[in-house]
Parts: C-alpha cells; structure tokens; sequence
C-alpha cells in the first residue's frame, strides 16, 4: 500500500473528485446569488399598471417619481418607492401574446399588489368590468372636472408636462382608476 503524505492525499481527493466539485461549487454560487437578489429586491410601496400602449408615457423616467410623491412607506423600509408596471396592451391579440403582455395581464389584475390603472378605453373593454373592479371616483370626487364615474381623465391636466411628454402624447380616453379592494377569504360565501 502506498502511503501519501497530507497534501498528496488532498491533491488525490480534488482529482478524482473535480467533476463533482465544480458542479457543487456552481449550484452553491447560483443559489446564493438567487437568495441574495431576493433578498435585496426593492419591495414597492404602491404599485401602477400601465395598461395602454402608449410608449411614450410608459417609458417616461419621470412616471415612477411621480407616483412616489404621493405614498407613504407602507412596508416599513425606510424608503418611499412606487413601481409602475407598464404592459403595453395593444389591438393586435398575437401581439399580445408574442409580447407576454397576456401573461403579465392574469398575473398583475389577480394579484392585490396593483392598486392603481392607467389605462384607455380599450383596457375598460377588454379587461375590466368597472361596476365590479373600480372604486367610483365620482363619488369621491364629485365637483372635478376631471372625473367621470369610475375614471379620472388625464387629459387637459399637467400629467403631460409632470411625465416630460408632449400634451399630445396624452389621449383624450387615456385615465387613471383605483381598483376596489376584495375580500379574497370570504369570496367562497
């Protein structure tokens, strides 16, 4: 029987063994990377959904500043962040689908996160039923002018100018709506 000092036996061990080693070296840095980006992802205090597509104001910079003026730090962090989720919702249903426009639509409208919509006629047609999903504005805000049942209408406003896009980038169905809180746990009633 040979006999290997310390250090042999440990080179010996890392050469029958490197196939094995790097494999388990990958998958510890994967997942500590994957614990670590979660860990540390921003949590939103209020979350938009942009639901038309307009391209313009959906990739403004100054559409999630905008928004985070006008929430408190709901989650505790320190922070005052709104994250606006813009889904570009279009005529066209292959584009929809070719987009994953579809896939983010079922997910964002059945999850609770997004309270507010930014959206245009065609978003209250295709996906929302106002009666059942929209809180009526026009209850709350009765003497603006703005308002029109469950939706505040952005034209003639200064959203165009707060965004840095041009009046005409702003539609004259194009809104914003708040979405009527559920009560998931009592839904089977």
């Amino acid at each position: 029987e040979v006999k290997l000092s310390f250090w042999k036996k440990i080179g010996n061990f890392f050469y029958h063994n490197k196939w094995w080693l790097g494999l388990a070296v990958f998958f510890v840095c994967l997942g500590s990377y994957l614990v670590y980006d979660f860990a540390t992802k921003p949590r939103p205090d209020m979350v938009i959904l942009m639901l038309c597509d307009n391209a313009d104001v959906g990739n403004s910079v100054y559409l999630e500043e905008y928004f985070s003026e006008f929430c408190e730090d709901s989650n505790g962090n320190g922070k005052v962040y709104a994250a606006v989720y813009y889904i570009p919702y279009s005529e066209d249903e292959y584009e929809n689908y070719r987009n994953g426009v579809t896939n983010k639509l079922t997910n964002f409208l059945n999850s609770a996160d997004a309270a507010i919509i930014i959206g245009d006629k065609r978003t209250t047609e295709d996906l929302l039923i106002p009666e059942d999903s929209l809180v009526d504005l026009s209850e709350l805000y009765p003497d603006n002018p703005h308002v029109k049942d469950y939706f505040f209408y952005l034209k003639g406003t200064a959203f165009a100018d707060r965004m840095g896009v041009p009046e005409s980038c702003i539609t004259d169905d194009m809104f914003i709506a708040l979405r009527k809180p559920k009560d998931i746990i009592n839904a089977s009633k």
